[in-house]
C-alpha cells in the first residue's frame, strides 16, 4: 500500500494515520529505508507500508492490540 504525505508531516504522524499508533513509526521506517533520514516530509512523498500484522505490533502493549478471532 502507498501513503502520500502532506507538507510537514513526520513519521509519528504518518504512523498514527495509517496504523492508529505513532509507535508504529519504526516499522514504517524499516519499510522505507531510503527515507530514514527524513525528519519532515514534503508534500507528495510516497510512503510504502503493509497492513498491520502481528509482527508490526510486537512493541505495542497487549491492551492496545486488536482482538483477533474473538480472543
Amino acid at each position: 500500500m502507498i501513503y502520500i504525505t502532506e507538507q510537514g508531516e513526520m513519521w509519528d504522524q504518518i504512523a498514527r494515520k495509517i496504523y492508529g499508533n505513532e509507535r508504529m513509526m519504526d516499522g514504517l521506517i524499516q519499510q522505507n529505508p531510503e527515507l530514514a533520514g527524513v525528519f519532515r516530509f514534503d508534500a507528495g512523498t510516497e510512503i510504502h507500508y503493509t497492513e498491520k500484522t502481528p509482527e508490526n505490533t510486537a512493541n505495542v502493549p497487549i491492551w492496545r492490540q486488536e482482538v483477533r478471532n474473538g480472543t
